[in-house]
């Protein structure tokens, strides 16, 4: 072994962490491209939520990293999965923001949440800086959401 190398013994007292680093980028708004979503109950199986995931389409570091923005509803399945079945209501944040995009549905039972990725969206990003229990989260570990949908920049039909 070499002079600089120095050994780490295996205790078995490391971690390891799971995933990418989440984005943390300026607060403001941003062109965002919606990707997809999941749903999920969170917060002890008690909180459904839809997650979508946009994209953030502006040149710079964080060009096409993903942004989380999260919105209640009721879900159906207790397991988290990728394009899962949900149900909001018609004052929720999900639906405003979906009608300020899209518009009225023509139907109430089936609404495309992927039509909003036909559309180049202005989002505004926030950072979150405490966590559900309004406990305050190290500066090294804060992570930027998307708080608000507030239009369209392009259309395309």
């Amino acid at each position: 072994m070499s002079a600089n190398v120095v050994a780490i013994p295996n205790r078995g007292d490391y971690f390891m962490v799971d995933g990418e680093q989440p984005v943390l980028a300026e607060p403001g708004v941003y062109a965002l491209r919606f990707m997809h979503y999941e749903t999920a109950r969170l917060h002890g199986n008690r909180a459904g939520k839809v997650i979508a995931w946009f994209s953030i389409c502006e040149m710079g570091i964080h060009f096409e990293r993903l942004v989380p923005a999260y919105y209640n509803a009721t879900v159906f399945s207790s397991k988290r999965q990728r394009g899962g079945r949900f149900k909001v209501g018609w004052r929720s944040r999900l639906m405003r923001e979906y009608a300020l995009v899209e518009g009225l549905p023509a139907r109430k039972d089936r609404i495309p949440l992927a039509a909003m990725g036909r559309h180049l969206l202005n989002g505004r990003l926030a950072t979150v800086t405490h966590d559900g229990h309004q406990r305050p989260i190290p500066a090294a570990v804060q992570y930027s959401v998307v708080a608000e949908i507030v239009g369209a920049r392009a259309r395309s039909r």
